[in-house]
């Protein structure tokens, strides 16, 4: 049986990482891994996002076999000592292969970067020569290196691997060095593709974005998603109710993928004690703003409002609950004889019928006028105030002229606006209004009696923001089964 080794610092554990080790179960099936990892302190100093054990158990239960802590005397030292101490411990557990990242991923131009390295006056001539002239030891070894070989080493990775080969070659170790490519920014601060870094998610995380996304594989193989938020009133649960979104509005990511079902009731409750597990905590509000309308799957989440608001169901109050449409006024007629307390929210997007057409084609098929008309109704009959969302869209619904027409739409209903600083995708062309255009839309609102508000944003650097849930990749999120 082959060995593989990798040197780690898991901090924290990504998609990245989860990428390397399936790659590894690829190339050599059945091997055994043993994975080098740093405990609570990383090589820069710094203490570790998450502890120890919890690395363990993550690493246990995503293909590694055996885990062993790197010590602290190695794991906070430079490259060199960090390889030297990590090589050596893999060396005396008979690992035969090396596995690491590499932004060059040309295990034999690394190895001509590390024999340049060895017993060579003349490398330590020019490193030294270049510290001299004021700059610091990474870009001097880099410099040296490329006088000597033609090769330019800079990248994080590849500084790694180039550590790591030397150890195996001066200590004669009989360790096959490895290489995977590595194609995302190691420390850019926006996400690139579909793997987040480790750079990104720390900062995330030290900057208080509470939010996660989950992905739910359905007992069919299809696949929905869910958004978790933190607030301080407690925990919001964005829910999907169909798999795909027939509705087709222009901005939406979610509905590039064409209704396949709806979900059954039960798979909605499934959502809420699936992710009420993971977190060990409860959920206290639910929005069904997920993928799909939820009006178009209309009995089932009629059944599944009754249960999880009932005292011996989930027990959320109905006010804890907000249902989101398009406009489906049919429904919104038939919801209203239903004279629920839970919060009804309108996606308007548009002040006229010929902008919303062009944005929701659901407006082909029930115009402004006959929206609005039944939203008064249900208005009068539950005496409940509505929401309307309203997406910025730079230079298309976002103008002095929109902001007036939306406030005669609306003047003297009870209702609010919601605006919703737009969250752009890879995939469709639309592009966020500006700070000041949103504010000076808002102003225009509040002049003319309009109660508004600009949304706090969640879950855009996740693609888990309104708008942006769709399955890209079945290992893009941690799975949870229903």
């Amino acid at each position: 049986m082959r060995v593989v080794g990798i040197i780690c610092e898991y901090n924290p554990f990504h998609l990245g990482h989860l990428y390397q080790i399936k790659k590894i179960r690829e190339m050599i099936p059945d091997c055994l891994i043993i994975c080098i990892c740093n405990g609570t302190f990383m090589q820069r100093g710094e203490v570790s996002i998450i502890n120890k054990w919890d690395k363990t158990r993550i690493c246990l239960e995503y293909g590694i076999d055996v885990v062993v802590e790197l010590p602290f005397v190695f794991a906070t030292q430079s490259s060199d000592i960090f390889a030297h101490g990590a090589l050596k411990i893999l060396n005396n557990l008979h690992i035969d292969t090396l596995v690491f990242g590499s932004e060059s991923n040309n295990v034999e131009i690394l190895k001509t970067l590390a024999m340049a390295q060895l017993n060579n006056k003349v490398f330590d001539d020019k490193v030294c020569e270049y510290l001299d002239k004021g700059d610091n030891y990474p870009t001097a070894l880099s410099k040296a290196l490329e006088v000597i070989t033609k090769y330019r080493i800079k990248e994080p990775n590849d500084i790694l691997a180039v550590s790591y080969i030397k150890e195996i070659i001066k200590n004669n170790y009989s360790i096959e060095p490895v290489a995977i490519k590595r194609t995302n920014d190691y420390h850019g601060v926006v996400i690139s593709g579909d793997m987040i870094n480790a750079s990104l998610i720390r900062k995330m995380l030290l900057n208080g974005n509470d939010v996660s996304k989950y992905l739910f594989l359905l007992k069919d193989g299809e696949k929905i998603e869910a958004v978790v938020m933190y607030h301080d009133y407690g925990t919001s649960l964005c829910i999907s109710t169909q798999v795909g979104c027939n509705m087709s509005c222009a901005f939406c990511e979610s509905g590039r993928l064409k209704k396949r079902r709806n979900l059954e009731a039960s798979e909605m409750v499934l959502q809420i004690l699936e992710i009420e597990k993971d977190i060990n905590s409860r959920i206290s509000h639910i929005v069904l703003m997920g993928i799909g309308e939820p009006f178009d799957n209309y009995t089932n989440v009629m059944k599944f409002i009754k249960i999880i608001n009932d005292s011996k169901g989930i027990d959320i109050g109905a006010r804890h609950i907000t249902i989101s449409t398009c406009g489906l006024v049919n429904k919104i007629k038939e919801f209203t004889k239903e004279k629920l307390q839970v919060n009804l929210a309108i996606s308007l997007h548009a002040p006229n019928n010929e902008l919303r057409d062009m944005l929701m084609p659901i407006n082909k098929v029930y115009k402004i006028e006959e929206l609005i008309s039944s939203i008064k109704e249900y208005i009068s009959v539950t005496n409940r105030r509505v929401t309307f969302e309203y997406i910025m869209l730079s230079g298309i619904n976002d103008t002095k002229e929109c902001a007036i027409e939306l406030s005669k739409l609306l003047k003297g209903m009870n209702c609010y606006v919601n605006l919703i600083p737009y969250n752009e995708t890879n995939n469709i062309g639309y592009r966020r209004s500006t700070e000041d255009t949103i504010l000076k839309f808002y102003d225009i609102l509040k002049k003319n009696n309009i109660c508004v508000t600009i949304r706090k944003e969640f879950g855009g650097l996740l693609s888990a923001a309104c708008g942006q849930l769709r399955s890209h990749n079945e290992e893009e999120l941690w799975k949870h089964f229903i």
